[in-house]
């Protein structure tokens, strides 16, 4: 967890494919808004495509006008008081609009549904507008990587969501299909989960994408398989009751209360 002329931005991205050499920047993005070329970004900032590979092996969905700031941190600041210099896991540094988890839905992330409110810092507290994919639908002609939320050529494998995981340091970080969340239950204290957008219709899929407790529409979330008495969950995981008829697939020894189906 965890940006200088157009020229430069322009052959920085080159080796990602991500750059968009035959257009001249102008004022359209701030950091953080949807893109498909430069030209769609800001004055000084450049596109990080859907189609590029910059993060994670993958692009944002919908893309993300950005800055790169791996020799100068302090550049973000440029562009507002919010906005920080944020690592990615592949070591390059980019200026990601800042956030407020819990805040009301239009206020933050420019209101896109393919970013998300992610804590990336307890201390500091930090918490930064990122990528994040929902379904494959956000990727056209690639695959939304549950475990990033970035657009990548292959599709992540691993244990499905709701999957009870071993939430220690010595958990296999690579054994869930998205995340292994931590949780108070279950032989292993976590539970397998992708990463999502709290609000959207679907996540995964045919998923709901739940929230902590501080946390709102537009926050990062955690994506479970939907169930109900029509739609069981498939063995050996259970129908945990969220509401009256419905509720989230997961381990049975996670579950606080089976939905009753008669």
């Amino acid at each position: 967890m965890r940006l200088v002329s157009s020229l430069a931005a322009c052959l920085a991205l080159a080796l990602v494919g991500a750059c968009d050499t035959g257009r001249t920047f102008r004022k359209t993005g701030p950091i953080g808004a949807a893109c498909d070329r430069n030209a769609d970004c800001d004055e000084e900032l450049f596109c990080l495509s859907a189609r590029g590979v910059a993060i994670a092996a993958g692009g944002p969905p919908g893309g993300y006008c950005t800055r790169s700031c791996t020799n100068n941190p302090a550049i973000c600041n440029r562009f507002g008081a919010d906005t920080g210099c944020y690592l990615t896991p592949d070591g390059t540094s980019f200026c990601f609009r800042g956030c407020e988890s819990g805040s009301p839905r239009d206020s933050k992330c420019l209101g896109r549904d393919d970013v998300a409110c992610s804590l990336l810092s307890l201390d500091p507290l930090i918490r930064a507008c990122v990528p994040m994919c929902n379904t494959n639908a956000d990727c056209p002609g690639r695959f939304c990587n549950p475990q990033t939320g970035v657009c990548t050529d292959q599709p992540r494998v691993g244990a499905p969501d709701g999957v009870a995981c071993d939430a220690s340091l010595d958990g296999d970080p690579n054994f869930c299909q998205g995340l292994c969340f931590s949780v108070n239950a279950g032989p292993l204290g976590g539970v397998c989960a992708g990463s999502c957008t709290v609000g959207v219709p679907e996540c995964g899929v045919n998923g709901i994408c739940l929230p902590d407790p501080i946390s709102g529409d537009g926050d990062s979330g955690a994506c479970f398989p939907r169930c109900d008495c029509a739609t069981p969950c498939a063995p050996p995981l259970v129908c945990e009751q969220l509401g009256p008829s419905s509720g989230r697939c997961i381990d049975p020894a996670i579950a606080s209360q089976v939905l009753a189906c008669g």
